[in-house]
């Protein structure tokens, strides 16, 4: 995975520096994944990992009664494999595409945790075989966030109140490009979102400037939040 990222960037055939991942980028990341190329085989088509991304965003233009008959086939064919699994339970006897959709956080989590990592982190500049390639490393979050957010055909609303505290104030007027700043970072669940599981956030700061990328992620505890 991390071998392709790095690819796309080289290549930019789609302009991903400056833009982001493609869809089809995205896609061919995840189809390097053992997980992935597992879900091919057992559905007995390499491509069917990509058919299926590709058909939750058609759904995104279907009908509510072109949607309601797709699920409704899509539940019975989990009732006959004693369906399961859940937010915070196990994957259970899942359909195909069922454990697709169940994959994908997953496996955004890894492509968290290369970019936080050299060669994408802190520099916004990619290395490779002497040459230099400019990227903008929040372009690159911003893009996986929008293929999931689409993919899950959500209307996202802000769960976290993100507030920057810069140490000694910051006068706007006096400052340079080679000063460095001490930021605090905190981050606030909002009162009236409901979580019911544990789960694992990312929080990243860029400086659009200098192209600097700083990840840290963090764990709300349903018990203790």
């Amino acid at each position: 995975m991390r071998d392709f990222m790095i690819a796309s960037i080289i290549d930019n055939d789609n302009n991903e520096r400056s833009k982001g991942f493609a869809d089809s980028t995205l896609i061919g990341i995840y189809e390097q994944s053992a997980e992935v190329m597992e879900l091919n085989n057992e559905m007995k088509s390499f491509v069917a990992v990509k058919n299926y991304i590709n058909l939750q965003f058609e759904k995104a233009n279907w009908t509510d009664s072109q949607r309601k008959e797709h699920d409704e086939k899509e539940n019975a064919i989990a009732a006959t494999k004693g369906g399961g699994g859940g937010c915070c339970g196990g994957s259970g006897d899942l359909t195909p595409e069922t454990k697709i959709a169940h994959l994908l956080p997953k496996l955004n989590e890894v492509l968290f945790e290369i970019l936080s990592e050299k060669p994408f982190v802190n520099t916004g500049t990619l290395e490779f075989e002497e040459q230099k390639y400019l990227f903008r490393p929040e372009a690159l979050l911003n893009s996986i966030h929008e293929f999931m957010t689409r993919f899950w055909n959500l209307k996202l609303a802000p769960a976290y109140k993100v507030s920057l505290k810069v140490q000694g104030g910051l006068d706007v007027k006096a400052l340079r490009v080679t000063d460095v700043l001490k930021v605090t970072v905190e981050a606030e669940r909002l009162k009236f979102t409901k979580k019911t599981c544990n789960s694992k956030f990312w929080l990243c700061l860029t400086n659009t400037g200098s192209r600097e990328l700083q990840w840290s992620h963090m764990y709300h505890n349903v018990e203790t939040a």
